[in-house]
């Protein structure tokens, strides 16, 4: 069989900003990005992590940064970073999640519920208002909002993670 890896390049000299864009889900979007053009720009509160995928997209337009988006003083800088440095943004990728309980929702401690809210919810909603002056400045910017399947469908031992994916569902369809 023929494989084709057409590059079209639709992202040329556009601003991308990823959190979390070094594993999993925002890794493939810093590659993805990185290779349709964009210059990528991509954080973790890990410098190991960060390394790791520096060296992964080695070749691409990509600017990393150590920083924790659960610190708001953290990303705060980095926007600041990111308006002097570039100028605007083109797209906002609001990655970062985490999942703090397995198992039923009601023994959850409060502190574990507490960043899941904060982290998944709070962190992701203001994260969005303070870039959103970057964005109008792009041509035709967009935020793509990161959910999961158990945002539409709960499962009772991650219940409060597919809370927090519900919020974000709902935070899309209000943001639209």
């Amino acid at each position: 069989k023929r494989q084709f890896n057409i590059k079209m390049k639709r992202f040329e000299g556009k601003i991308v900003f990823i959190t979390g864009g070094t594993r999993g889900i925002g890794l493939g979007l810093a590659k993805w990005f990185g290779e349709e053009g964009a210059t990528v720009i991509i954080c973790s509160w890990k410098k190991e992590n960060l390394d790791e995928a520096l060296k992964e997209l080695h070749g691409l337009k990509i600017d990393g940064h150590v920083c924790d988006v659960g610190k708001k003083e953290n990303w705060l800088e980095l926007i600041k970073y990111i308006e002097i440095a570039y100028g605007w943004l083109d797209v906002l990728v609001p990655n970062v999640a985490a999942s703090t309980h397995f198992g039923l929702s009601l023994d959850i401690e409060e502190k574990a519920f507490d960043k899941m809210i904060e982290l998944n919810i709070k962190q992701n909603f203001f994260l969005i208002k303070e870039t959103v002056h970057l964005l109008w400045k792009g041509v035709n910017p967009n935020i793509l909002i990161m959910s999961s399947v158990a945002g539409k469908n709960p499962n009772f031992m991650v219940g409060i993670y597919s809370l927090t994916k519900a919020a974000m569902n709902s935070m899309t369809e209000f943001l639209s």
